[in-house]
């Protein structure tokens, strides 16, 4: 079976709208994601010989950043078409005058040097300030967040902060709705603490019950185990044999009945 490579057809290709917000974001890797997202790169139907990619939409373009010593070192060249007409202009000066050029110019340079990197380059608006026109194409359209770029270290970490929430039971929210919307809070509320409380000490004396139980039991089984063998019980039988034996010998002899005793034997 002969395997064909894949082309998307025209009506396969469907473009949407993205919107990037430049502030604190740095200049080259900006560049980078808006360039995948216009060639159609993040897509699975991506053809290099066709236009797949999407519209992106880039506010606060004078906020952008720029790692190192660029914005006095980079340096913009053209020339006007007369002799010695050179001009040169530092990265600092083009983000004074004209700050959106600094980001098309990264950019294209990154797209294909043809007729559809024109194409794509065109899908690019740029605009000054965190208001931009296109509303409607952003709403109307699919807002897929692929491969945006990350907000700065320090902004991240207070969202994630914000969202952090102590564990709550499911149960027990639900009921604070419920109460919420029905307007019965308190009246009902004080009814549940009392339930609950008597719940706990239900509890409670249940468990010390438990374990008064369980006391005598353990030390039943204790005991004979702390016994000794049956050869304390002889020792103590001992003593009362000679007892018995000893008694007659420490009572006072009568003298009379040992005469009246002989006189019967006579």
């Amino acid at each position: 079976m002969v395997q064909k490579t894949y082309s998307p057809k025209p009506s396969d290709i469907s473009s949407t709208w993205h919107v990037f917000d430049a502030e604190g974001q740095v200049l080259g890797r900006l560049a980078t994601s808006i360039a995948g997202i216009l060639q159609g790169k993040h897509k699975a139907g991506y053809a290099r010989h066709m236009l797949t990619g999407d519209y992106i939409i880039i506010v606060n373009a004078e906020k952008v950043a720029t790692s190192g010593r660029k914005r006095e070192q980079k340096i913009y060249y053209h020339h006007t078409g007369y002799m010695g007409h050179l001009k040169e202009i530092p990265l600092w000066k083009m983000l004074e005058d004209h700050p959106e050029r600094v980001i098309q110019k990264a950019v294209k340079g990154m797209l294909p040097k043809n007729s559809l990197g024109d194409l794509m380059l065109s899908r690019l608006k740029i605009y000054v300030g965190p208001e931009h026109p296109h509303q409607a194409q952003v709403l109307g359209g699919e807002r897929a967040n692929l491969r945006t770029p990350q907000r700065p270290l320090a902004v991240r970490r207070k969202k994630h902060a914000s969202r952090v929430k102590p564990p709550v039971e499911e149960a027990v929210v639900a009921a604070a709705a419920e109460l919420e919307e029905s307007g019965a809070v308190e009246e009902v509320a004080p009814v549940e603490v009392q339930a609950v409380d008597e719940a706990q000490e239900a509890v409670s004396s249940e468990e010390t019950a438990a374990e008064v139980e369980d006391q005598p039991v353990a030390m039943a089984e204790e005991q004979p185990v702390a016994e000794a063998p049956e050869e304390p019980a002889a020792e103590q039988a001992e003593p009362e044999v000679e007892q018995e034996n000893e008694a007659p010998t420490d009572e006072p002899v009568d003298a009379e009945a040992t005469e009246e005793t002989e006189e019967e034997k006579a």
